[in-house]
């Protein structure tokens, strides 16, 4: 063949594997973002799942010897626990929240809603004492005409107060999907610790990918235990204020002061 002659056949199955190259990539990442699409909501859930497998999996080794040896059993009674000590407070917390929002709107409607007189020292706040004594003088002295003068606030409080709410509620709602997800991995623990390690070594290699799962272990339970023992002096405490003061739901506060 002449050097000068380009070889054009060459060059069109070069261009058509180099087509057919760039389409399975595309092909390649079109599905990876669909995947990671799909799996994006649980993303949360499992790596909290996971945490708190790391951390709780010592009190379920403890329980399955109690249980004779059990561990699904041990795995699924310290899963109910968590998730009706985290559920309990949060439904009488709302039921309390509802309860107190229904009197207040039935005192209203019915007209027997009392507001006390705002202590004439209040005026003498600074910056905002004026407006304040003025605002609380209203609604002692015509309560009716308070709320229709601050309604439009109270509108956009409520819509923020509903979010807030609703936000909340989310927030537990993954939770115990984490819960569930986290007995699983505590169920399987040996299985779920082959694939972690299986997976560390791909990413890093036999040395340090190998370590990497030890020292997340090792990370995890520190960390929370430094966490989970600040929470617990601070609950402590607060809840020997609640009660000494004689606040009302107490305990409910306390667990929430726990887990918050």
């Amino acid at each position: 063949m002449d050097p000068a002659t380009p070889n054009t056949s060459f060059d069109r199955q070069f261009a058509r594997n180099m087509v057919e190259s760039a389409l399975r990539i595309g092909l390649i990442f079109i599905l990876l973002w669909m995947t990671y699409d799909i799996i994006r909501p649980f993303i949360i859930p499992i790596v909290w799942g996971g945490i708190i497998a790391i951390a709780a999996f010592p009190l379920v080794k403890w329980l399955q010897g109690l249980l004779g040896g059990r561990r699904g059993l041990a795995a699924t009674l310290l899963t109910l626990f968590f998730i009706l000590a985290l559920v309990i407070p949060t439904y009488q917390l709302t039921e309390a929240l509802l309860h107190s929002a229904k009197s207040v709107s039935t005192k209203l409607s019915h007209g027997e809603l009392h507001v006390p007189g705002p202590n004439p020292s209040v005026a003498d706040w600074p910056l905002v004492g004026k407006s304040v004594y003025d605002a609380w003088s209203l609604a002692h002295e015509n309560t009716q005409e308070a709320i229709v003068k601050i309604a439009p606030h109270l509108r956009t409080v409520a819509a923020k107060a509903a979010s807030t709410i609703g936000a909340s509620f989310a927030s537990v709602g993954m939770f115990v999907i984490s819960l569930l997800i986290a007995g699983a991995f505590m169920s399987y623990a040996e299985s779920s610790g082959a694939m972690a390690h299986r997976l560390f070594l791909r990413l890093g290699g036999e040395k340090p990918g190998g370590e990497w799962a030890k020292m997340c272990v090792a990370t995890v339970r520190s960390v929370l235990q430094g966490v989970v023992g600040v929470a617990v002096i601070q609950s402590a405490l607060c809840a020997v204020g609640l009660f000494a003061l004689g606040i009302p739901g107490a305990p409910i506060w306390s667990a929430l002061i726990l887990f918050l």
